[in-house]
This record gives structure tokens, sequence and C-alpha cells, in this order.
């Protein structure tokens, strides 16, 4: 029992030094002489473009699938397309992935889509095709599929779509 007397005095003694320091020492490392003014420094915070318009609509594939589409137009003259086709099976969905990448002429990015769990729900795809026309340049989609849906995403640059593609899971 003295022991932890003498440790609770130590303890008691070592507090009070802290404490008495503690007060002494408060104006001095507080005090205007110590602080340093910093001249204010404009930053410039990056805004996001507004949304201009917004157009959308739903309805139904030749075989009657249901589709959704829109198309965001920003005020940078960014723009986001997006068709999603709502399969009736995960094997329909990728089927039609696979057949719309025999038409591309290179496959820039492809990783699989994971859930939180970790387990395999579909794939996402970045891929250029060539010119529907002569006047035309070669155009890049992000495609996905995600359970039994297929998702085809088109945007005003490859720089746009590789954001995307690093923003989705």
């Amino acid at each position: 029992m003295r022991r932890f007397g003498k440790y609770i005095v130590t303890a008691l003694i070592t507090f009070t030094i802290g404490l008495v320091c503690s007060f002494l020492t408060r104006g001095e490392m507080f005090s205007s002489k110590h602080v340093q003014e910093v001249p204010a420094v404009p930053v410039e915070v990056e805004s996001s473009p507004e949304r201009v318009s917004v157009v959308g609509g739903h309805g139904l594939t030749s075989d009657r699938f249901e589709t959704l589409s829109f198309e965001y137009k920003y005020s940078d003259g960014s723009y986001l397309n997006q068709l999603m086709i709502f399969y009736g099976s995960t094997e329909r969905a990728h089927a039609e992935l696979e057949k719309r990448l025999q038409q591309a002429s290179n496959i820039l990015l492809r990783k699989p889509m994971l859930d939180e769990k970790g387990r395999h729900i579909g794939e996402r795809v970045i891929a250029t095709f060539p010119p529907q026309n002569e006047s035309a340049a070669p155009s890049a989609e992000l495609l996905w599929t995600e359970h039994s849906t297929f998702a085809i995403q088109r945007r005003r640059s490859l720089k746009d779509l590789m954001h995307a593609f690093d923003a989705k899971r």
C-alpha cells in the first residue's frame, strides 16, 4: 500500500508541475509576437459546369426489352449520352456487349465490375470505333454490363470517358 501511495504522490506532483508550466507559458505561446500574419492568397475554386439541357426517354428494343436513354449538355460544351438496355438475363447483356465490341477498331481498357463483396457482376470497357461515314471522326464509347443491364455511354472526349471509367466501381 505504501508503494501505491508513493506512485499517487509522484503522479500528483508531476501533474501539478505540468499544470503550472502550461499556465505560465500559455500567454507567451499565443501572444501576437509569435503569430505571423500570412497574406491572403486568392484561390480559384474549380466549379463543375452547369447542366444546360436534359433530354431523355424510354422505349423498347425490336425484341421488346426496355430501354432508357438520356443526353445531358453542359455549359462548358461537354455532354453525356447514355443508352441502357435492360435484358432478361446476364448472359444476354454480356452477349450484346461482345457483339458491340466486334465492331470496335480498338479496345483500350477492359475490367470486371465487382460488387461490394468482390463478386463479379459485370464488365466495363472503353473501345474506339471507326467513323460512321467518310466525313466523321472515329468515336469512343464506355460500355458496361451490370447484371442484366447493358449500357453504352458517349462523351465529348476520350479523356472524359477515361474519367468516367475510373469513377465507376
